[in-house]
């Protein structure tokens, strides 16, 4: 007659309840009731074991997908920042890009007003220079004319010309002249002679007639319609 020994086993992490052992066993049934409790033992420790290998593994995979998470996070960021970077980059550019248009731009037309003012200044220094020129011409003459009237040189101031003097003689023997023939009797009345022509001699030795420089009349007593000047002798 066999009895038969309850126990229990498992192969989950559940807490291990050893079997009931009944007393009366012979040492065959004992070694066999061992046996079996130390291999329901060991594959409880092995059913431990792997179900702690799992959870490590689980633990592990969940802390990978979050490294993961997180390395994509921040690869997102940095190409976020280096995508705002190029863009200022390229703002940056384009403003000192236009600066440096503007600047080209108020370069050339500065140059071309200055090339308009050097001319108009060079056409109002001639201006000025021709009009004082022609300011000097005019006091020149001016001048000439005065110091021939005044009967004075240009190089010796206060001194009266040789010119000058031989008008001076001129007049006065005209003026004597004049009071001479006021004074003298008078004859009959005679008609103004005709003027005389002379000979205009030409540069090739060939002669016409023509005005000559001179046109004298002469007069030999007063001519008609004119009253005879009577002097009174003393």
């Amino acid at each position: 007659m066999s009895n038969s020994t309850e126990y229990r086993l498992s192969a989950t992490p559940e807490p291990y309840e050893s079997a009931p052992t009944l007393e009366g066993l012979t040492s065959e049934q004992y070694k066999v009731f061992s046996e079996e409790r130390v291999a329901a033992e060991e594959k409880y420790e092995e059913a431990v074991g792997a179900h702690e290998e799992e959870e490590e593994q689980k633990a592990a995979e969940e802390k990978r997908k979050e490294e993961e998470k997180q390395v994509a996070i921040l690869k997102e960021k940095q190409e976020a920042k280096e995508k705002r970077k190029e863009l200022d980059r390229l703002k940056a550019k384009e403003v000192a890009d236009a600066a440096e248009k503007k600047k080209k731009q108020d370069d050339l037309k500065k140059k071309k007003d200055e090339k308009k003012l050097r001319k108009e200044q060079k056409k109002a220094e001639k201006a000025a220079k021709a009009t004082e020129s022609g300011k000097g011409a005019a006091s020149t003459a001016e001048a000439t004319l005065v110091s021939e009237e005044k009967g004075t040189d240009a190089d010796t101031e206060g001194e009266m010309s040789e010119s000058a003097k031989k008008k001076a003689l001129k007049k006065l023997k005209e003026i004597r002249d004049g009071k001479r023939k006021a004074t003298a009797p008078a004859g009959p009345k005679r008609k103004r002679a005709p003027k005389s022509a002379s000979v205009v001699e030409e540069s090739d030795g060939g002669s016409k007639p023509g005005p000559s420089k001179r046109v004298k009349a002469e007069v030999s007593g007063p001519m008609e319609g004119e009253e005879e000047l009577v002097g009174n002798s003393k």
